[in-house]
Parts: structure tokens; sequence; C-alpha cells
């Protein structure tokens, strides 16, 4: 089976966007599937047929493919969908693939020990691919074709069902008959399995672990198992490659069934290590060897698990590959399987469901694994792996690999031994709570010892698997021990009860002294308490104003037809006459389809059309700072900002903000989702809009970012649906909304107020970004709470770990940076008449040697900022205490 890693797939996101055919070998099956899911893109979108073609190939990631669209992409669009597709069947798919496929089903046979209605779905899974060919079977040629190609037994069994003519039921009918013969391969296998079966397996006792438990189904055969067994001598039973044919089936094969609990999907690789073990096979010759089993026997091995018993050492008379072919090999030889070490300890979580669970000791693992189940049971915190972690083929063949990782910490039962927590990768099905690999082993100093079975801490030289021995007792002194004492010898009875006195009284005076006043106590517990109850309350304050104007927090964004009217986004040209046309930039190969999947998204949401403007500025994308999410994407509005007449709409005053923030005790902020795209560009001015792209030239519909008077329109916008409350209850800065009031039940009627503000004005915010109930709000680099106004503790530790500056740039950010602070910060410009002359061009030019005055006003300037104050507003009623405070006039 070749390796489907370099296969195209088809993906869609939602029954809205057009199917994805990625990039790889397109195969018939691919092409089929590619074609139901754009017949289902239509037939959800009800598709005019001159669209077809051109909706759906940008769904094309595979250069070539694109490339061979693109170069006749007109022609294309011009046919119908089914002229397209066999234009496309022609080009990628190999010559004659319509006969290869139906020779293969042609040749396809049901073997005896094959299930019909399994193998009938992938004869039928074939005729679908052959859909809109000449070599399509309808009903009545495939019945035919089925009816020659099944076993002997069904055939014979149906030779009277001819008379059924519809293909359903006739279906039906066969394969009631394969079922019943089934049953009866069945019954006769454990008939003749009971007869050759050694006694003492029926008396045989039942493990205590499994007495109860249902054992696990085995699996059904996939399609590629199916393909795997068939081409390479493979048993359906056994499900083992290279088997004789006078071997293979259920009443011939002589294996058993897989284990269903230790059984994985079959791969390219278990064929490989089959014809290596195949190949590496020589016969030998048999040598005199006598060995006597014992009567009592039991031929079955069972799952490994940590209850199981190992099989009986057998002596067998078998070849090495290594000796000659006479040499006799010794007896007794070692055992199939052995035990694992048994090892049960304490998992702890966050949760209060911290149980005894059964580990495996795995000295070979390079990682330590645990269920995601385990996890989730207690409350360990998820945390994302720097790179996946690949399973293999160990979980199967539909495994994915493991992202996250948890701390692990576990200790005895009897908590005589508690281990150092190390980091274990979650896998979503594990064979034990816990398998514990070499990092569990090598951070904690164990020593796996198979001979003894045992694991030892080397710090403590005690095995952790069992039991702490118990405490070493002091030796009780007999009677007549003491009367042997010499008298000289005994402590002074009267001194030492004295000194005792003395200690127990100054013992008394020191904890009188540091005692904690338990009034005290209670109130801060009682307070906390307090706290976190209404902490409680405005979480759920917040989740239920969110429900109750759900419409204003979407999650994609909103169409263009869901935008206000009432303000548009106009472009004044100082020089009307003058046409900006900028040529394209390049965009690298990696970023293409990034940028395609971009576009189809505004052009979904009616954010932009094709144009066919005179003006053309240039676009391009930049990498994200997340580097799983999409690129940004930039357009160059330079020119025509430059010949565009500015907007001077005045941004409010940060100093005003915080002074009436600072009013209140309870606070809200709310962040505009996409806030440029919520604001139409008026239709006489969206030519100015239009931008190039790798796939053509595109205008925008709603406000673009990049152009000069965005923010100004942006915030005409804000104004004229929040006018009559800015000041009074909240402020707006560009995209963000505050709202500060002086109780709960007045914050929750001035929350309700601009919520419906913004719904009237059609007006949309960010679910993620916005929380309606807060105690303490970081807005514009400050943090807000009932003390007043802090410095932003990020920018505090930036200043903090700045390094000496080497030129005169890094002065000025430092500066910058303090001065942001400055309110805070009293005397600093005392500080800082030190350092300006080392901002001025002749310092950029030839920048001064840092002497011993910079550095120290320098090691000043951090010192003050760790003694900085919290800015408040006035307190008239006590004037005197005002110290730092912001105007509130």
């Amino acid at each position: 089976m070749s390796n489907n890693t370099n296969m195209a797939s088809v993906t869609q996101s939602s029954s809205k966007n057009p199917p994805i055919l990625t990039a790889g070998k397109i195969t018939p099956a691919v092409a089929h599937a590619w074609e139901n899911a754009c017949l289902q893109y239509f037939k959800h979108n009800d598709m005019a047929n001159e669209k077809k073609v051109s909706k759906v190939t940008g769904g094309f990631q595979d250069p070539i493919v694109s490339d061979w669209y693109y170069n006749d992409a007109d022609t294309f669009d011009a046919m119908s969908f089914k002229d397209f597709l066999i234009l496309f069947r022609a080009r990628f798919l190999p010559k004659g693939w319509d006969s290869a496929v139906l020779t293969q089903l042609l040749r396809s046979r049901q073997w005896e020990d094959e299930s019909f209605e399994d193998w009938v779905l992938s004869i039928e899974k074939l005729n679908t691919v052959l859909r809109g060919t000449l070599s399509h079977l309808d009903d009545t040629r495939l019945r035919v074709q089925i009816a020659t190609s099944i076993c002997e037994d069904l055939r014979f069994a149906c030779e009277d069902e001819d008379t059924i003519a519809s293909f359903k039921d006739w279906k039906d009918k066969v394969l009631q008959v394969d079922t019943v013969c089934m049953h009866e391969r069945a019954h006769i296998l454990r008939i003749t399995g009971a007869i050759n079966k050694p006694k003492s397996a029926t008396t045989a006792p039942t493990n205590r672990g499994t007495s109860n438990t249902k054992s696990p189904r085995l699996p059904g055969l996939t399609d590629g198992e199916l393909k795997l067994l068939r081409d390479n001598d493979g048993c359906f039973k056994c499900r083992k490659f290279f088997i004789p044919k006078e071997q293979r089936g259920r009443d011939k094969c002589t294996n058993d069934f897989p284990d269903a609990a230790m059984y994985c999907t079959l791969t390219q690789a278990d064929v490989d290590a089959a014809k290596h073990n195949k190949e590496n096979t020589r016969p030998r010759t048999a040598v005199a060897a006598v060995t006597k089993i014992p009567d009592d026997t039991v031929y079955s091995v069972g799952a490994v698990n940590l209850e199981s018993e190992p099989l009986a050492a057998t002596t067998e008379i078998l070849g090495t590959g290594s000796a000659s072919e006479s040499e006799y090999v010794p007896s007794p030889l070692t055992p199939f399987t052995v035990q694992h070490i048994p090892w049960s300890s304490i998992i702890h979580g966050t949760s209060s469901d911290s149980v005894l669970l059964p580990m495996l000791i795995d000295s070979g693992s390079p990682a330590v694994l645990i269920g995601s189940e385990l996890v989730t049971r207690l409350g360990l915190h998820h945390r994302k792996l720097p790179q996946a972690f690949p399973l293999g083929d160990v979980w199967g063949t539909e495994s994915k690999d493991s992202l996250e990782w948890v701390k692990l910490h576990v200790s005895t039962e009897d908590a005589s031994w508690t281990s150092r927590t190390c980091r274990a990768i979650v896998v979503l099905n594990c064979c034990y709570p816990v398998i514990v690999g070499r990092p569990f082993l090598k951070s904690n100093r164990l020593i796996v010892d198979h001979e003894l079975d045992t694991v030892v801490d080397k710090s403590f030289g005690r095995d952790i698997c069992k039991p702490a021995p118990p405490p070493h007792l002091p030796i009780q002194r007999q009677l007549d021990t003491r009367e042997t004492i010499p008298v000289a010898t005994r402590p002074d009875t009267t001194a030492l009860l004295r000194e005792l006195e003395q200690c127990t009284q100054q013992h008394l005076i020191n904890c009188e002294v540091t005692s904690t006043d338990a009034i005290a106590t209670v109130q801060a517990i009682r307070q906390r308490a307090e706290d976190l109850a209404y902490q409680g309350s405005l979480k759920s304050h917040n989740t239920a104003m969110k429900h109750e104007f759900h419409d204003l927090f979407p999650d994609d964004i909103p169409h263009l037809n869901d935008l206000p009217t009432n303000i548009y986004h106009r472009f004044t040209l100082k020089d009307p006459n003058m046409v900006i046309q900028h040529r394209q930039y390049t965009c690298p190969k990696k970023y293409r389809e990034a940028w395609k999947h971009l576009l189809d998204g505004h052009l979904s949401a009616g954010c932009m059309r094709p144009s066919d403007s005179p003006y053309a500025s240039p676009a391009f994308l930049i990498p994200n700072a997340d580097p799983t999410a999409l690129p940004r994407w930039v357009n160059d509005y330079c020119a025509l900002n430059a010949n565009t007449v500015p907007d001077m709409h005045p941004l409010p005053l940060i100093s005003d903000i915080l002074t009436d923030c600072a009013k209140g005790k309870i606070w809200g902020k709310i962040d505009m989702t996409n806030s440029f795209f919520q604001t139409r560009v008026h239709p006489d001015d969206v030519k100015f809009t239009a931008v190039t792209t790798p796939f053509g030239l595109y205008e925008w519909l709603v406000m673009p970012q990049g152009c000069c008077n965005a923010p100004s329109t942006h915030k005409h916008q804000m104004f004229a649906a929040l006018r009559p409350l800015i000041g009074k209850i909240c402020h707006v800065y560009l995209d963000d909304i505050v709202i500060w009031s002086q109780s709960l039940e007045e914050h929750i009627l001035n929350v309700r107020t601009i919520l419906q503000a913004l719904h009237k004005n059609h007006l949309y915010c960010s679910d993620k970004k916005t929380s309606l109930f807060l105690t303490e709000l970081s807005f514009l680099g400050h943090c807000i709470s009932s003390k007043g106004i802090e410095a932003d503790l990020q920018k505090v530790e930036k200043i903090l770990n700045w390094s000496v500056p080497c030129n005169a740039s890094q002065v000025c950010a430092f500066l910058g940076l303090v001065r942001y602070i400055a309110p805070f910060l009293p005397k600093l410009a005392d500080l800082t008449l030190v350092l300006n002359p080392l901002t001025t061009k002749e310092a950029e030019l030839n920048f001064p040697t840092w002497d011993t005055k910079h550095q120290t006003t320098f090691d000043n300037i951090k010192s003050l900022v760790c003694s900085r104050e919290v800015l408040t507003v006035i307190d008239h009623d006590n004037m005197g205490d005002n110290h730092i405070f912001v105007s509130c006039c």
C-alpha cells in the first residue's frame, strides 16, 4: 500500500464556503469526493449555472491545478460544471483510469471468511467513482457481477433468489443467507475447538480482574486492511500476512483471533515486518531433544496487564539463525512473556478526586503519557506543547499527534514517598491511566531492576513498589537497668525543673507578643468570602447581559447588509485629477493560499468586490505574531493619503478619561469587533479603495485599514451613537468603550443603556474582549481600581529591566517610556535633565561616553519607578490628605 501522506484530500469548513482541494496526488476517489462536495455546495447556496465553476475553483490549493485553471480561466468559467469535470479528470487522472477501476471491480472476489456486507460495500464504493462514465454499472449489471463473484457456499444458497426483481431486496436476502452461513461456521468452529481444547482449559480459574468485565470487541476490517490482506496473502481470521492458502479462512486457520485489547490497525509497516521475518526464517534440522509438557498446560495468551500471570516456561526445538544446523539448544528457554512490575500510586490533581490507580512502568518509553479522561477527572491544567508529539502506529492510523501536556505529581498509598513534579503528554486513548517513562524515572532517580522486579529510589535506597518499612521503635528500658545507674551520674531534678519553668515562661511571653488578633483574622476571612461571592455575582451578571444582547456579539465579521447607513467614509482629495497607479508587490508562495482564504472571507461577507477602477494601490501580507493564525492584510494607501484632505476630529484626552473613570467603583470595557469594517464607504468613493492582489483588482465596500481618515470616521460613528452618554457614564477611545458606575444596580442600568444604543445603531462588539462587570480595569496603559489609578505593571517591569543605552535612539526610547508614567513619578524632570543631552542630533552622530553621572541618574530613575505612588481624584472633604491627584475640573 502506498503512502497516503502526499495524497490530495477534500475539506470544507461549512456548507456556505466552497470545498477545498488540498495539494497532492489526485486519485479517482478524491475527484469523486470533490465532485460530491461541490454539488452539495451548489444545492445549499442555490448557485446559478454560469457561476458554479468560478466559485469552486478558488478552492484549489495545489499550485499545478491552480496554474492550469488560471491559464484559461475565462473559458473554464463559461463552461457548465459537468463539462469542466470532464476536462478536470482528463488532465489530472491517468489515462484509462475508469478502465482500471472497472477492472479492479470485476476482479474482486468474496473470500470464504469475508462478510458479504463489507465486500458488497467495497464494490459499491468503486462503482460510485465511475459515475458519469461509460464504465459505470447499473443495478442490473452490478447484481450480475456480485452474483458471479460471491463465495461458492453463498452462491449455491442463493440460486433460488433470481425471482426477486429489486436489487435492494435481493441484496438484503443474500445478506440474510450470509448471516446464517456465518453462524453455522462459528458453531462448527466452537464444536471443533471444544474437542481439540485441553481439558484443563475448561476448568481454569477466571481472572479476578476480568470476571465481571465484558471483553472488548474486535473491530471490523477497514477498506485499507482488506486491501493489505488481499495483496499480501493474508488471513481474515488471524489477520496475519503471507499465510498459505490451505491455512487461511475461519475453518482452516489454526491461529486464534487477534486480542481486541491489544489490536492495532494494520499498516504497510506490518507487511514489511512480516516479509522481513519470512525472508530471515530458515528451516532447521530437528535435534533429538525430548521435553515433557504437563497435561494441564493452557495454550492461550491474554492481554498483558498487571494482574495476568506469565506463561509457564516451555521448551522447544528452535533455531537461532546463527548456530550450526546440528547445534543442540539447551533447555529450558526464557518464557514468552513476563509480568509487568505492579505499582499503584495516588495521582494528585486540583480536584479532590485523587484516587489510587495502576501505573505502567516502561523504562523504554521516551516520554511520560497520561490519558485525557484522567486529566479531565483530576482537573489538571492543559498546556500547549512547543511542537506536536507523534504517537506512531501503536495508537492506530487514525490517531492524531498529541498537542498538550500536564504537570504530574504522584505519591505512594501510604504517603511515604512523593515524586517530583514532571511533565506528562496527554493522549486520547491510553492502555493505562499513566505510562511512566524515562523522564519520570530519571528525574526521581529511580532504578528499575528487571531481575528482582523492583523500582529503587537511589536517594533513599527503598523499593517504592513495596510498602514502607515500619519505623524503628526505641527499646524500652528495663526497670532494673535504672537501679544500676550510679548516683553521681543522675541529673539534678531540681535544677532541671527550674530551667524548664524559665523556658516555659519565656515561651509564653513570646507567644503573647507575636499572637494574632483573632477578631482581625475572622474579619479578614469574612471579607475574603464576601469578595469571592461578589466576584461570582459579577460573572453571572456579565453572562446574563451578554445573553440578553447576544446579537451584538457575532462570531464573525458582520455582513455588509447589517451595517448602519447613517455615516459613510468619504475621500476628499486635494487634487481630484490625480490618478494613483502602483505596481503590485510580489507575494511569497507560502502566503498565496492564506491570501486567497482572506479574500474569500471578505467576498462572502460583502466587504469587497472585483473592481475595474482606474485607481490601484498595492497590498501585501505580513506574518502574524501567532504562527498558527493567518497573516495580516496591509493596504498601502501612502499615495492616496498624501492626496487626501485630513479629517481633524480630535481624540479625547487620556487624562480626562482617567479622571472620570477614577470616580467609579465598578467598571465595564467593550471592544468593537473589526471596528473599521462596520462603516460603509460612500458609493461614489469606492473606486479610490481599489487594491491589487495576486488574484486581480478588488475594491473595498467597507472602510479599509490604512486610510488616514479611518480613525476619525470611526469616531464620528461612535459619537453619533453614544453622544448623549459620553462623559456621563462612558468614554470612547478609538474602538474601546469604558463604562463606570458607583454601585452594581447603577452599573446594570448603565451597561444596558450602552448596549441598547449600540443595538439601535447596528454596531457590534467582540465577545472575547468584552467584560461588562469589573472591579479592576486595565485601560490605556493604566490600572484603575478602588485604590485609584496605577501605572501598568508591564511598563514598570520593562523600565526596571531596561539595559544600559548604547546610542541616542535607546535613550529616547527609555525616556519616552518613563515619561508615559510621569504623573506617578514626582521630580522626574530633575533626573531626566542629565540624560536629555544624549538625545540630540550631535549625540546621534557621536554618542558620548556613558560615565558615572549617567549611570547614577539611570539607577535613580529606576529607584523612583519602584517607589511610585497611586493617582487619585481630589478629596474635597480632606484637602490636606491630597498628595498626588489628577484634576477633576
